[in-house]
């Protein structure tokens, strides 16, 4: 079974075609096709779209959809939730080291990345405010000169930040290396002067 993630805009443009609300011929004829392929897979159990906090807290900026929004989301998550995003990222990130160690992957076989509980949603005031944030985030980089990146620029500074404060931040505290500033040099020379390294030999 595939395992979907719907972005909100995703839900929302069927939130209108459901409503009637999309004019233009074409556009209206490819969400349409597109939520008929999402249905018949799920309907078939070959693919799963759960739901996520993210989406909800999105949605009830936006009064007029939420109805059909919930119900969308519903039918194609068969009432299931991805779990917390950190717990699906520190998943994701042990697996990927158990490759470069030459590891078995998947130590608990029985890890599913979507759970049957809600996860708490936050009001929509909170949700602005955090939108808010953001902008003002991305408005203090622009002016540092950092948002200038390319976007594998950014994604490599971003990937290999995270793999240092997840995985390696005990041995960064040890050295007494700041663990809010950008790594320096490749990953392989991060991760020889990693505690995994010395256990892998």
């Amino acid at each position: 079974m595939k395992i979907i993630y719907l972005d909100t805009s995703f839900l929302s443009q069927f939130s209108k075609l459901m409503q009637g609300n999309i004019k233009e011929l074409a556009e209206n004829k490819v969400w349409e096709e597109l939520l008929t392929l999402l249905r018949k897979g799920v309907h078939k159990d070959t693919l799963l779209c759960p739901a996520s906090q993210f989406q909800t807290q999105e949605a009830l900026l936006a009064p007029s959809l939420f109805s059909e929004f919930t119900n969308l989301q519903l039918e194609l998550s068969k009432g299931l939730f991805f779990k917390d995003w950190e717990d699906i990222l520190v998943h994701q990130c042990a697996n990927q080291l158990l490759i470069y160690l030459r590891r078995a992957q998947d130590i608990d076989l029985s890890w599913r990345c979507f759970t049957e509980y809600v996860p708490p949603i936050i009001k929509p005031e909170a949700t602005l405010r955090s939108k808010s944030e953001i902008s003002l985030f991305a408005e203090e980089k622009q002016q540092e000169g950092t948002l200038g990146r390319s976007f594998a620029e950014q994604y490599r500074a971003e990937k290999y930040n995270l793999l240092r404060e997840t995985f390696l931040l005990p041995y960064c505290y040890l050295k007494g290396i700041p663990t809010i500033s950008e790594c320096s040099g490749t990953l392989e020379e991060i991760y020889k002067d990693s505690f995994f390294s010395k256990s892998d030999r």
